[in-house]
Formats: structure tokens, C-alpha cells, sequence
């Protein structure tokens, strides 16, 4: 029998040494601030946009995220009609792209209708979702061979599509 899907194992994150990490983001932002202070028209507006932009993007996806409260994975699965549909994939996906996406620590509350890639919908890069499919195929136990010849592939936008990508993926034997 196979264990309910709130039992699935977490994918597992290999991180760097702590210390390694600390001395990376005090050698970055030296050089950083190094180039601010040599060419501060250049690099000093440049700066400055690039954290207006980040942060209108965090306002952006809270506000979302406000507007959906109360909505849960149980929302998600019922709206995506899950009982047709491996609740594995439905829940990786659901809590992978929720980790990311969250803020405040608390997961995001997807919609299958959520575009991805649209700078209206989650505007996710596409090499990110590249990274968080192996982690959805890991905690779904599906296999990442031979995505071409899934009949998904390269076709989808929203996250009802993914979660028929990795359905359409291949499960894994006695995984």
C-alpha cells in the first residue's frame, strides 16, 4: 500500500558549509560596494532599481496571496480534481512551488489556473521550475527520462500543466 501523500520524504537540500556561504556574501557584497563606490552614477540607479523592483514583486505576490486567503492545498486538489489524479504529484507540486513563492515563511496558495511564466501570474523563471521539477518528480517519485516524449512537453503554462507533465512522466519502481 502506498503512504498517504502528507508522509511523502522531503527532497533533500544539499547545502554548502555555513561558513563558506557567510565568506561568499561578505566577498559579493565587498566587490559590490567596491563598484558602487568607484562608479556611483553607474552602478548606484542601477542598484536602486533593481531593489525597487524586487520588492514591488514581494508587495505584488502578498497581495495575491491576501486576496486568497483561507485557500489551502485542499482547494487546490478539489479545484484540480485530484481524486482523478496522482495525490503525490498534486501535493509536490502544490508545496514546491508554494515553498518558493510563500512569503513570510507561510506557502503561497496556488490556483490551477496560475500562469507561470506571466508577469502577471507567478512570473517564474523557467530555469527555476527546471530546478523545482526535480524535487516535485523526487518527493512524486517520477522519473525525469525521456521528458520529450511527454505529450506536455515544452507546453506548459500554468500549474494545472504541470501537474500533467509529472503525471505523464513515468513512476518509478519500488521507489
Amino acid at each position: 500500500m502506498r503512504t498517504p501523500s502528507r508522509f511523502m520524504p522531503q527532497f533533500p537540500q544539499e547545502g554548502a558549509n555555513p561558513f563558506l556561504k557567510w565568506m561568499f556574501a561578505v566577498g559579493f557584497f565587498g566587490v559590490f560596494a567596491a563598484l558602487i563606490v568607484a562608479w556611483p552614477l553607474v552602478w548606484g540607479p542601477l542598484v536602486a532599481a533593481m531593489a525597487v523592483g524586487i520588492i514591488l514583486e514581494k508587495r505584488r505576490l502578498r497581495r495575491l496571496a491576501n486576496a486568497r486567503e483561507g485557500e489551502s492545498i485542499c482547494t487546490f486538489a478539489r479545484s484540480i480534481g485530484a481524486k482523478k489524479l496522482d495525490t503525490h504529484v498534486v501535493r509536490a507540486v502544490y508545496e514546491e512551488l508554494g515553498k518558493i513563492l510563500g512569503t513570510s515563511g507561510s506557502k503561497f496558495p496556488l490556483r490551477p489556473t496560475d500562469q507561470l511564466y506571466e508577469t502577471s501570474g507567478l512570473n517564474l523563471d523557467p530555469d527555476d521550475l527546471d530546478e523545482l521539477l526535480v524535487a516535485i518528480a523526487f518527493r512524486s517519485q517520477r522519473s525525469l527520462e525521456n521528458t520529450e516524449s511527454n505529450p506536455y512537453y515544452d507546453k506548459v503554462k500554468t500549474v494545472a500543466d504541470l501537474v500533467q507533465f509529472v503525471m505523464a512522466q513515468p513512476v518509478i519502481p519500488n521507489a
